[in-house]
């Protein structure tokens, strides 16, 4: 046990004998919350992803792309072979090489996938034609609990205090969203979340070129963290010559990853397609257009994006023109930068997870803001998932099929309540709290310049 102590735990951490009885306890209990859904929950992503990559593990596929194409199996999304990545193709498909040989139901079932897909089949065929669905599910998601636990051990380690080494640990093992992504939905998410993270402890400990490179291989997976290569080169460096070796090395592991399939297919697919995929229910769309005409803003949903667009811009130039050399200001102008695309655009669920990382630092830093912090998770995932029934019950069809069809939790709203309304009066609070906690991040930041202790100056 001292051993393990010694591994994973701050020095400062593992000398206090009650924080290791409290660490010990959430260890236990975030884990367990995460191992109970595990078998239980599915969502469509989760098995398609894992469909695509067993023709890596079991067919030695290496380019999906040109052997969907030319196999006549362009038909998941859009007309699309694979609006994925190929980092997420290699990376399922090397967990799956190595749990096929505990698994042997697992390759039935994908090969029973493939006209389920193709026929655009809802998630109730994908439990009809699994075998062992439930230990099959658990191993899907088994490489993505690993980075989420890794992800708490490396918010232990931004503090040299160990109270708040554990509270940032505490935060992280039970908030609601990674149990949801990791543990319900099963969300890849967490993989750049957990990148990001590893590239935020780099820069903590002075590891700048090594930092951008995970960052870009962070940008692989997903391309949010794109967002944050351009406030790192302005905060952390000055010359020119060092800002355009921070933007190469953040950009090779994008290119080396991507290189090979570097062809207009690819480009449509991997690119493009996130952009195409627009599967939003029309009662959602009426809402978001109604949240912008409460204000006399009379536009279509296309307003949203160059609203973030425009903030995210006002972003590059106080750091261009005032710019604060410290890690501080880094990770909150990042935190502040989410929380903006939170309060003003469409989202999932799932996409939470980004900021969580982010948020667990400033309430650890700043405990007495601890209830906008349930506050921003608990309303977030109740607003996300509450319109359309694959984000609530429909994760739950392994337990019953009937779970399936049943109405999205927005229509349980008495009918002498305005159902439109009240989704826009919790829309509304949640973007009021996320754009509090914004004012309360930059606030911490003019406050702590002065005072600053870690610096790239």
């Amino acid at each position: 046990m001292k051993t393990f102590h010694r591994i994973f735990l701050p020095k400062y951490v593992y000398k206090q004998k009650k924080l290791i009885f409290t660490f010990y306890i959430f260890l236990f209990a975030g884990i367990m919350m995460r191992i109970i859904f595990m078998p239980i929950g599915i969502d469509s992503d989760l098995v398609a992803h894992n469909y695509f990559s067993h023709f890596f593990s079991y067919h030695g596929v290496l380019n999906i792309y040109t052997y969907l194409s030319e196999n006549n199996m362009c038909y998941l999304v859009y007309n699309l072979c694979y609006p994925y990545p190929p980092s997420l193709y290699f990376f399922l498909g090397t967990w799956q090489a190595i749990f096929k040989l505990i698994a042997p139901s697992f390759h039935l079932w994908m090969s029973q996938i493939g006209p389920v897909l193709e026929h655009g089949s809802p998630i109730v065929d994908y439990v009809n034609t699994a075998t062992q669905i439930h230990w099959s599910l658990f191993l899907m998601k088994f490489p993505y609990l690993i980075l989420d636990i890794a992800t708490a051990f490396l918010l232990m380690r931004f503090f040299q205090d160990p109270k708040k080494s554990i509270l940032a640990f505490q935060l992280w093992m039970i908030n609601p969203v990674a149990i949801y992504a990791t543990g319900i939905y099963g969300a890849w998410d967490i993989i750049p979340t957990f990148l990001f993270t590893l590239s935020l402890f780099l820069i903590y400990k002075k590891k700048l070129e090594l930092s951008m490179i995970v960052l870009g291989v962070a940008v692989s997976f997903k391309y949010y963290p794109v967002l944050f290569i351009i406030p790192a080169v302005l905060i952390f460096s000055k010359r020119l010559k060092e800002r355009i070796k921070l933007f190469i090395l953040a950009f090779v592991p994008i290119i080396i990853i991507s290189l090979p399939f570097l062809s207009s297919l690819y480009v449509k697919q991997a690119i493009f397609s996130p952009l195409l995929k627009r599967d939003i229910p029309p009662f959602l769309d009426a809402i978001m257009l109604k949240f912008f005409n409460l204000f006399g803003i009379h536009v279509n949903l296309l307003v949203i994006i160059p609203i973030f667009i425009i903030f995210y811009a006002f972003i590059y130039l106080y750091l261009y023109f005032k710019p604060y050399y410290s890690f501080q200001s880094y990770w909150k102008i990042i935190l502040i930068s989410l929380l903006v695309f939170y309060a003003t655009s469409q989202f999932e669920t799932r996409y939470l997870l980004w900021v969580i990382p982010l948020l667990v630092m400033f309430i650890a830093e700043q405990k007495k803001f601890y209830l906008f912090f349930w506050l921003f998770m608990i309303i977030g995932i109740l607003f996300t998932s509450s319109t359309h029934v694959h984000f609530s019950w429909g994760l739950f069809t392994t337990l019953n099929t009937d779970l399936y069809n049943m109405a999205p939790l927005i229509m349980y709203v008495p009918d002498f309540l305005n159902r439109t309304l009240v989704y826009f009066v919790v829309r509304a609070i949640f973007s009021l709290i996320t754009i509090y906690i914004s004012y309360l991040v930059w606030r911490s930041i003019s406050e702590y310049k002065s005072k600053a202790k870690f610096s790239f100056k």
